[in-house]
This record gives C-alpha cells, sequence and structure tokens, in this order.
C-alpha cells in the first residue's frame, strides 16, 4: 500500500514540477510568435524570480516608440560579456536564441559547480530585443523590415570609419541616420557598454553562418580576437570571415572593437539568405551550435586575459589579532 502511495505521490510531483516548468520557461515555438516582446519580457522575469540569487534584470533605455530594451544578468562576477541579439527587426529568431541561451545559463548554473565558479568570476549580460519596434513591424506588416520604428537602420548608427553611406533617407533598411547615435536604442547600448566595462561581446545576426571578428585591431587585441573568433568557429562551424571582406564599418560590433580595443564578433546564424525572418524549422541546429557560446566566450576571456576563477569554497581566512596573552606580553 505504502509503495503505491509513493509511486503516485512521485506521479503528481512529476506533473506538478512539468506543468510548472512549463509556465516559468518558455518553449522557442511560444516565443517565436507575434507577441514576441511580451514573451521575452515575461521569460526574463521569470527566470529572474525563479533564480534570484544570481540573476539581475534591468531596462537599459527605450526604443522610439517606448519599448523598454531589457537586459538580464546571470552570474555574480564583477567582470561580464555581453550577449545581444536582434539589431535588425527580421531578425528576431537571434534575439529567442538570447533568451534560450540566458534560460539555459541559469539552470546550468543553479545545477553545476564549475560553471557556477565561470559565471560567478565572468558573469553574462544578455541583450536580445535591441531592437523591439523593428521585430513588431517584422512580425506584423512588414517581414523584410530590419530598421527601427523610424526607419533607421541600427547597425548603421554605430560611429566608425569603413563603409560609405548608400540609403539618405528612411527606409526598411540601410538607412545610416542624421549622426551616430541618433537614436534611442544604440545610445542605451553604448551607454550600457560604457557603464559595464564589457570584456567582448557577440552581436547576433542572420543568416548565413559566418562570424566577423576583425575591424583594424592589431598586437595583443588582434592575438586575442583569433584564438576566441577560433575557438567559436570550431564549435558552431561557422565560418571566419576574410578580413579583406570586414572593412565595413557603422556596425556595433566594428564599434565596440575600435571603442574598447577588445574582442567582439558578430554571429550570422542559419542558413537561408533570402532577406525574410528565419523559419521556426532551422532553430533547432541554430540552437545545437550555440547554446553552449555563452560560458565558452567566458572561459575564452577567463583564458585570454589571464583571469583567477573566484573560489567560493576556501575556507575562511582566519583573523590574525593577537591574542590575550600575546597582548600582555
Amino acid at each position: 500500500m505504502k509503495t503505491k502511495i509513493g509511486i503516485i505521490i512521485s506521479i503528481l510531483a512529476f506533473v506538478y514540477c512539468t506543468a510548472f516548468a512549463s509556465q516559468v520557461f518558455f518553449s522557442p515555438t511560444k516565443l517565436y510568435t507575434k507577441n514576441l516582446y511580451q514573451n521575452i519580457d515575461s521569460n526574463f522575469e521569470n527566470i529572474h524570480s525563479t533564480y534570484p540569487d544570481f540573476t539581475e534584470i534591468k531596462s537599459i533605455g527605450t526604443s522610439v516608440k517606448g519599448k523598454y530594451i531589457k537586459a538580464l544578468k546571470i552570474g555574480k562576477g564583477e567582470k561580464s560579456i555581453l550577449i545581444n541579439g536582434a539589431h535588425h527587426g527580421r531578425e528576431m529568431m537571434t534575439a529567442v536564441l538570447c533568451a534560450e541561451q540566458a534560460k539555459y545559463l541559469a539552470q546550468r548554473y543553479s545545477e553545476d559547480k564549475t560553471v557556477r565558479k565561470k559565471l560567478d568570476t565572468v558573469a553574462v549580460w544578455f541583450v536580445p530585443l535591441v531592437n523591439p519596434d523593428g521585430v513588431q513591424k517584422a512580425l506584423t506588416t512588414s517581414p523584410g523590415w530590419k530598421a527601427n520604428g523610424r526607419g533607421v537602420d541600427l547597425n548603421r548608427n554605430y560611429p566608425t570609419q569603413g563603409e560609405k553611406p548608400r540609403v539618405f533617407k528612411p527606409s526598411p533598411e540601410g538607412y545610416h541616420g542624421t549622426v551616430p547615435f541618433s537614436e534611442p536604442e544604440t545610445i542605451a547600448m553604448r551607454d550600457f557598454c560604457y557603464e559595464q566595462n564589457f570584456e567582448t561581446s557577440i552581436s547576433y545576426h542572420s543568416a548565413g553562418e559566418v562570424i566577423y571578428w576583425w575591424f583594424y585591431q592589431q598586437g595583443e587585441c588582434l592575438e586575442k580576437s583569433l584564438t576566441i573568433v577560433k575557438s567559436i568557429s570550431k564549435v558552431t562551424k561557422y565560418k571566419l570571415m576574410p578580413i579583406q571582406e570586414s572593412k565595413g564599418g557603422y556596425g556595433f560590433t566594428d564599434w565596440f572593437i575600435k571603442e574598447f580595443n577588445r574582442p567582439a564578433f558578430t554571429l550570422e546564424i542559419g542558413k537561408i539568405c533570402n532577406r525574410l525572418p528565419l523559419k521556426l524549422w532551422e532553430y533547432n541546429n541554430i540552437w545545437n551550435q550555440n547554446k553552449n557560446i555563452p560560458i565558452l566566450l567566458i572561459e575564452q576571456i577567463i583564458k585570454v586575459n589571464g583571469i583567477p576563477l573566484i573560489d567560493d569554497e576556501k575556507p575562511p581566512i582566519e583573523e590574525t589579532t593577537p591574542s590575550i596573552i600575546q597582548i600582555r606580553e
């Protein structure tokens, strides 16, 4: 009788936990809808409420149309890296990927002591939806839309030299804006980078399965960039873009490299390059290629910068205050 009761309790517990888990974390299928902005916001809130001890959530700014640009931190490290997605509206699958990476990393932190040490040394900030207005437009009325809510291509709105402007008025893609940082979304990203002083960054785009990693860096920064990008390429199987094809400019990754003299990378996910949003059937492969990239990037930054791991398991240091007998002597 006790055995049967135990089995029944176990079944009920499993059903409850499964139902709870489905409420706490959305699946990629449920994220990738016309309600993507609200879904990711809810997903972040649920991650934070589930793991309040080692996560932080904040708004880093607002879009042209007043949507909050949310960031989620995983880990307690004083140093940190940045992973962002959806600078371009039609590339909204990058936002789904970032949200899923955040969920996966939070779960690994809670379960894996080794991962916990790394994240308590170097934390990760995720900003999945840099361009929430553009994403909403691409999801509802204009599938090919890349720009923000007033027709500025955010990845052409950073102040770097290189590619010459080709579009001179608001447009679905390519318009660089009146001046660099004319848009609230790029201002938010700029100020967030200054505030956090990130060690490195990944900016996710689509598509083509390639990595942009070079923008005129030299010396130590170039060496670190090569070391890190080769490890990313080995895991994702994405090809490195040749230097001769990486002299663009006005993009976030280019600006980050020039501004901070630190490695940064643009990863183009997905195979189908048809100037439209990626189809959901591509996601499983994208996920398998990229799910471990955040922790890999942390490991590489720790390695190339020689950062000592935080060890919370060290015994407390004994006080060295002299004893009463010693004081009397």
